[in-house]
């Protein structure tokens, strides 16, 4: 049996209508002419669209006609169209931070390079200016409002990308990694596919290759960096931040189906009792230890527990 030629006529419509255009390179192009509601994209030029009524079909003879409908294309760029790419979020580990990666284009088809706005700063539409004079706003009453609606209306949904600005353990996706320098350690591989960006200088060495199938190999490189620096606090000190400690072990606890029944309190003084900390600090109200210490990461000063590494390293092993 074969198919009516509406039926064929029907199925080459659709996709005809499905089909995305594409750039000189056979990619799609993020730029082409399109609508959504009263919003668009013309030759390379983000605009609005702005109802008017046509005013000269009043009456004809004794019967009264209705005005005749029709559309203002309003330019919200004069020369070009931007979109936004992708969203990026940076985590130091204490602070998450968005930025949109913003793309445009002229309206002679001229690339823009792409730059990098703070989520927060991007509603003041003042990032255009890193374009200098290449994008320029058109002027009139809301238009800055209605290109920022635009854009954010154009560009659909976008690709969310994480960066971690810090090393040490995360949780990610149900399961710990420790971030470093060329990506995120498991304990049997080395994720290249987490991003992680350490700042410039001695943090850029702070990389780690896959573990061994052996971790006693792991173990015995450990101890040997403690004989090359011994006063290093960079090799011979683990720092905890003790809330986020704390709510880690019990929740591992309860994960183990053996749940951690002593108080933060408790912990701590045995802690104390039992002189596995490194260092301590007396508290200058009562003159009592307490546990944590100060440390400076990145010029922010924290207080953390401090152990000596061979303790962490005795107990993995």
């Amino acid at each position: 049996m074969t198919d009516k030629p509406t039926d064929k006529k029907s199925n080459i419509v659709a996709i005809v209508k499905s089909a995305q255009p594409v750039n000189q390179a056979g990619e799609p192009d993020r730029f082409a002419d399109r609508r959504i509601g009263l919003l668009g994209i013309e030759n390379y030029l983000l605009v609005k669209y702005h109802p008017a009524r046509d005013q000269s079909g009043k009456s004809k003879g004794n019967e009264q006609v209705a005005p005749l409908r029709t559309e203002i294309t309003i330019p919200l760029f004069l020369n070009g169209v931007a979109l936004i790419e992708s969203e990026i979020v940076t985590d130091d580990g204490i602070i998450e931070n968005r930025y949109f990666v913003i793309i445009g284009k002229t309206s002679t088809g001229k690339l823009l390079p792409p730059i990098k706005v703070p989520v927060n700063q991007f509603p003041a539409m003042n990032w255009v200016f890193q374009w200098g004079n290449r994008l320029v706003y058109a002027p009139g009453n809301g238009n800055k409002d209605n290109a920022r609606a635009a854009i954010q209306t154009l560009s659909g949904d976008v690709a969310t990308s994480f960066v971690y600005r810090h090393t040490g353990w995360r949780e990610l996706d149900g399961r710990w990694h420790y971030l470093t320098g060329s990506g995120a350690v498991t304990e049997t591989i080395l994720d290249e596919q987490v991003t992680v960006e350490l700042d410039s200088g001695h943090m850029q060495r702070y990389r780690l290759p896959a573990p061994p199938e052996d971790i006693r190999q792991s173990a015995g490189f450990a101890t040997g960096l403690l004989n090359l620096a011994p006063n290093n606090p960079a090799v011979n000190e683990v720092w905890l931040e003790p809330e986020k400690a704390f709510s880690i072990v019990k929740r591992l606890s309860d994960s183990q189906g053996e749940p951690f029944l002593i108080s933060k309190a408790t912990l701590w003084r045995r802690l104390l009792e039992r002189n596995v900390l490194k260092c301590v600090e007396n508290n200058t109200k009562t003159g009592k230890a307490r546990p944590d210490v100060k440390r400076t990461v990145n010029g922010i000063s924290y207080r953390v527990l401090v152990f000596p590494v061979t303790f962490i390293i005795v107990a993995d092993v």
